[in-house]
């Protein structure tokens, strides 16, 4: 346990927003190392390494992925070890919506913290993926009932919406909604329409949205072709 508590605050940091996103890039692993540092320096293979291979509290998740890049996700005994909780989000299966969606949040994050000047050690937020929870699953439906209305009261501030990811932080809360151009016009302006109908019976809360469009400024190498992504 010793080898435990010589954890860095980076790497505490990279776990607990592991923990609570379920699963993280190498992109989004470097984006949260320069959050809690400052500086524009990314992790050493070795530095990954040392909790994959060593310390076995961090893994590698093997997925088809279209971005080429290493997934990672907390192992059963990282999160024991450092008395995380289980978010139960994950499902399982990694589309790359979810992966942008990521990408995009802790890319944000670095951005806050730099035009801040304050690292994310000294933060006070909370982040959640609701799009990512899982279905409640039990043969007993008192029970399932119990916990699907402390799920809503929990959440009840998206009632009809279920943003893509949302930062609470100073009793905000703010909304990611991405689109991969996927959505119609008339998808897109109901989502907005029924943010606007939330704030207008919500004057008490203040919560901001921010909508995130693929705007193919980054391409991607592929053996075969360029593919524009967002």
């Amino acid at each position: 346990m010793q080898e435990i508590a010589s954890i860095t605050d980076t790497w505490k940091n990279v776990f607990s927003l592991c923990s609570a996103s379920d699963f993280l890039s190498t992109k989004s692993l470097n984006d949260i190392r320069k959050s809690t540092v400052l500086k524009d320096s990314n992790f050493t293979k070795q530095s990954i390494e040392r909790y994959i291979q060593i310390q076995k509290l961090f893994k590698r998740v093997e997925i088809t992925d279209p971005f080429k890049t290493n997934i990672y996700s907390m192992t059963k005994k990282g999160y024991k070890e450092l008395s995380l909780t289980i978010s139960k989000n994950y499902s399982g299966k990694i589309n790359t919506h979810d992966l942008k969606t990521r990408m995009v949040y802790f890319s944000a994050l670095r951005e806050s913290c730099f035009m801040l000047d304050e690292s994310l050690t000294k933060r006070d937020f909370h982040l959640v993926f609701p799009k990512r929870m899982m279905p409640i699953k039990t043969s007993d439906i008192a029970l399932k009932r119990k916990l699907e209305k402390e799920r809503e009261e929990k959440y009840k501030i998206f009632e009809t919406l279920v943003p893509d990811a949302v930062h609470e932080e100073n009793g905000v809360n703010v909304c990611l909604e991405f689109d991969n151009l996927t959505e119609r016009n008339p998808q897109l302006l109901n989502k907005i329409g029924r943010y606007i109908a939330y704030a207008g019976k919500h004057l008490d809360k203040e919560f901001r949205v921010v909508f995130v469009f693929a705007d193919y400024s980054y391409k991607k190498r592929s053996p075969q072709k360029k593919v524009k992504i967002a």
